[in-house]
């Protein structure tokens, strides 16, 4: 899933369409103030959370900046082995 704070909704609507773009993107309202924002709690941007096959937070990544690609695969991994 994807939340999208952009200012421009038609262009990003145009973005998702051009680019191979597969996973469900929702609007933010325009900014990284909105409700789903808001709803989250996200402080920064972007924020990624990993969601295991109940829909359980078993990852979050919210410090922005680089995001740990390593940490980030090992979880990914993990939660694809539980899944054998």
């Amino acid at each position: 899933m994807g939340i999208n704070s952009d200012s421009d909704r038609d262009k990003i609507k145009k973005l998702i369409k051009k680019e191979p773009i597969t996973w469900r993107n929702w609007w933010n309202g325009g900014d990284t103030d909105g409700p789903i924002a808001n709803q989250w709690q996200i402080e920064n941007w972007p924020s990624i959370y990993i969601l295991d096959a109940n829909g359980v937070i078993r990852y979050k990544w919210t410090e922005g900046g680089d995001l740990d690609i390593e940490k980030f695969e090992q979880v990914i991994i993990g939660l694809l082995a539980e899944k054998r």
